[in-house]
């Protein structure tokens, strides 16, 4: 009987979170890349004229062993 109120209560909770709905996320991202000798700075200053008014980060990773620096942005309204 403990087993069975037990399934039943973890069915009651997939079937809750199944149900959620998920936001979409309709913003364009664009990938900018800044290897090599050139620094962050420079993907900044890439994201501000792109995005005059102003931008989102999504992922920002840096392998420094190959100097490997990329960014997605995504710009404001």
């Amino acid at each position: 009987m403990k087993h069975l109120l037990s399934a039943l209560i973890m069915f009651c909770l997939v079937a809750c979170a199944g149900n959620a709905t998920k936001k979409v996320d309709t913003r364009v991202w664009v990938p900018l890349s800044c290897s090599g000798a050139l620094q962050w700075d420079t993907c900044f200053r890439e994201a501000q004229a792109l995005c005059p008014k102003g931008f989102y980060i999504a992922k920002q990773n840096e392998l420094r062993g190959s100097q490997s620096r990329t960014m997605e942005v995504a710009c404001k309204d």
